[in-house]
């Protein structure tokens, strides 16, 4: 059995049993799986009523993904069928020797098993599709669910769900920015391949655009922005480097983690990496760019479209002028600049055509690579970094940025003789609070993890400063 990802087509509705809002189907690709060359009914339906359930793409892709790891599964151990009515009597069992399957390390080229988040979603997905395939109208399976439950306490309340998948490795959410000594050596030498010194490494041989890995990076660094945040992120959303340091800039509502938008304070100084990639690669490639979308093309009026609104037309439509946060993917993936290419900041530097980048291997090969890098350069640190480890960077420096603000914003007056015009901001916000307003926390606890790493981190320098340690300076004596 194999998976592909394709947009949903008209072919495909004969195999829907119901019919699907027409709406979504053209503005949504809907995941469908194939079996030797065949569609396999019973998932493509299903695929199609997770459409009507969820907006997420993501959540799709991961969903159908794990029943195709599982349809695999049933099929190699036990001759069956994803949703074989012999299941009623071999359920338990198939579940148990999967749960042991995601658990064994030997599985893993990580050498560990699957973590309990894992867990959680491979049994969030088995009980979506066959809640739905065991249906009593209209589902494969006719006598219910094939494997037992167990009701357990959530937020909402008791809920059931499958009794086989539950434990797995226990893990501690990383929180672990780049180092402040790390991070200008990680940007230069690693992704973009200078030598420790400063000078172009004639040896550096880039697995990818190195200048378009630096502005992902710095979007990651300097404003917080999630990896497919990134990759949805429009050179019309870029703002100009604010000189002061602080730069405002938003986040479009439907592009975020569970679709909440969110005004960020970004750091001027990482920023730059971007702005250096749109005059310099971006502009080559955009330079006379003759790409067009497969699906609907929306051509963006440049005259009438800045940072916050974008105005559009649909051949054969009148135009079109919305917020650039209340677009979501699927319309920023259907856009396109006459004569430019595609609106995305990021674009594809092999077909030089103006297409963009929209899988996460592009920027995932170069930190990978920039890691290898930087380990031959300095091989007794840590380069366990990744696109994410830039966003945990911004969390952090702005925590001490904004616990600092009083400090900076007198530095600045004494320099410059007037206040930055971010002062008011930093010294008068609650710091948490800020912090969660610019990377969009959904809970308040991940922002509390932060927030006492930085604490625990300002402890220890003082500790590590005899200047600043009264037991050191003879104060208590």
């Amino acid at each position: 059995m194999t998976f592909e990802w394709v947009k949903w087509a008209k072919e495909h509705e004969a195999s829907a049993p119901f019919s699907v809002d027409a709406r979504t189907r053209r503005r949504h690709g809907v995941p469908t799986v194939f079996e030797d060359e065949y569609p396999v009914k019973v998932i493509n339906d299903w695929t199609a009523y997770l459409s009507t359930q969820s907006e997420s793409r993501e959540t799709w892709k991961t969903y159908v993904y794990e029943i195709v790891r599982f349809a695999e599964f049933l099929r190699e151990n036990f001759g069956l069928d994803v949703a074989d009515e012999a299941l009623y009597e071999v359920g338990d069992d198939a579940m148990r020797a999967y749960y042991l399957k995601c658990l064994d390390p030997d599985n893993r080229d990580s050498g560990v098993g699957d973590s309990r988040s894992t867990l959680g979603k491979r049994r969030a997905a088995l009980m979506s599709f066959y809640r739905y395939t065991s249906r009593p109208h209209g589902g494969a399976l006719t006598r219910g669910f094939p494997f037992r439950l167990v009701t357990v306490q959530s937020k909402k309340g008791p809920i059931e769900t499958l009794a086989g998948l539950r434990g797995g490795r226990r893990t501690v959410p990383a929180r672990n920015p780049v180092p402040g000594t790390q991070i200008d050596r990680f940007l230069d030498v690693g992704l973009m391949g200078f030598t420790p010194d400063g000078q172009p490494d004639p040896s550096f041989r880039r697995v990818g655009s190195a200048s378009r890995a630096g502005a992902g990076f710095g979007l990651a660094a300097g404003a917080g922005l999630r990896h497919a945040e990134i990759l949805l992120f429009t050179v019309f959303e870029l703002p100009p480097p604010e000189p002061d340091g602080l730069t405002p800039l938003q986040v479009g509502d439907l592009t975020t983690k569970g679709n909440k938008g969110r005004k960020v304070i970004a750091f001027s100084r990482w920023l730059q990496p971007a702005h250096a990639y749109v005059v310099s690669e971006r502009r080559v490639i955009s330079r006379n760019a003759k790409w067009r979308p497969r699906g609907r093309v929306r051509e963006i009026d440049v005259t009438e479209t800045n940072r916050h609104r974008v105005r559009f037309v649909i051949p054969g439509r009148k135009p079109v002028t919305v917020n650039w946060t209340q677009l979501d993917p699927e319309d920023r993936l259907e856009m396109v600049i006459p004569g430019n290419g595609s609106p995305l900041l990021l674009l594809d530097h092999r077909t030089r055509d103006g297409r963009p980048i929209t899988g996460r291997d592009a920027l995932g090969d170069s930190m990978k690579q920039a890691r290898k890098r930087c380990r031959t350069f300095w091989p007794t640190e840590d380069w366990a970094f990744d696109v994410h480890s830039g966003r945990h960077t911004y969390g952090t420096e702005l925590i001490r940025f904004i616990r600092t603000g009083t400090e900076r914003g007198q530095a600045f007056y004494a320099e410059h003789g007037r206040y930055p015009l971010w002062y008011p901001m930093v010294t008068r916000s609650d710091i948490a609070l800020l912090t969660a307003d610019s990377m969009g926390h959904a809970s308040f606890d991940t922002t509390m993890d932060y927030l006492q790493n930085e604490l625990w981190n300002a402890l220890l320098a003082v500790n590590a400063d005899p200047a600043l340690n009264p037991a050191l300076t003879g104060v208590l004596t």
